[in-house]
């Protein structure tokens, strides 16, 4: 029996994005919330990658964006290091990549082949099937920031020793690179709060 009679449908379309139905952009945005470090490395990098991967059934590669602004705000400001929002302009995405929706689910611990159960909050999740969104610039319409992060952002306290040492022990990159992306983020001329 050959590897391709194995897979279930949903496994073959998404190891093929060409059969995937792509979603129509039915508002002004899509949504990514992140930590504050991360916030800066896009920013100053100007791509927006992939994230992870779990080889979950059905589970699409790309970049996960949502389309609801309240999941935005707990995936940013719900965690060690809140951070802000990237407010993405979807019909300009549209025009390039191609996006779907994705209910993203729970792994299945008795039977990885399978779904797992659906995360208790709706995460509104879009997909864009691509490695990285660049240059990030072309489709980046805002950073939405807590009034009181974006306050201590201007002030420079992230880039003290504290915050960049935690940082780096987030993600094992050098505290140097962080603090050129909150630098790269302290610059950005549009960060608007929520």
């Amino acid at each position: 029996m050959r590897y391709r009679d194995l897979m279930t449908e949903a496994e073959r379309i998404v190891r093929n994005p060409r059969k995937l139905a792509p979603s129509v952009p039915a508002q002004q945005h899509l949504y990514h919330g992140t930590a504050m470090s991360h916030l800066g490395l896009i920013v100053k990098s100007n791509v927006l990658y992939q994230g992870g991967y779990w080889h979950k059934p059905g589970e699409p590669h790309g970049v996960r964006c949502t389309r609801s602004l309240e999941a935005a705000k707990t995936f940013a400001f719900e965690q060690e290091f809140p951070g802000g929002i990237l407010m993405l302009n979807w019909a300009k995405i549209a025009q390039r990549y191609k996006t779907i929706a994705h209910t993203d689910t729970q792994y299945n611990d008795v039977d990885p082949n399978q779904p797992g159960k659906a995360w208790g909050m709706d995460e509104a999740e879009e997909v864009i099937l691509v490695a990285a969104v660049k240059p990030l610039s072309d489709y980046l319409e805002g950073v939405l920031m807590q009034p009181n992060e974006l306050q201590a952002l201007r002030a420079g306290e992230y880039l003290k020793d504290e915050w960049t040492e935690g940082y780096a022990a987030y993600d094992g990159r050098p505290r140097y690179v962080h603090r050129r992306g909150i630098q790269a983020l302290m610059a950005y001329p549009n960060i608007r709060t929520i």
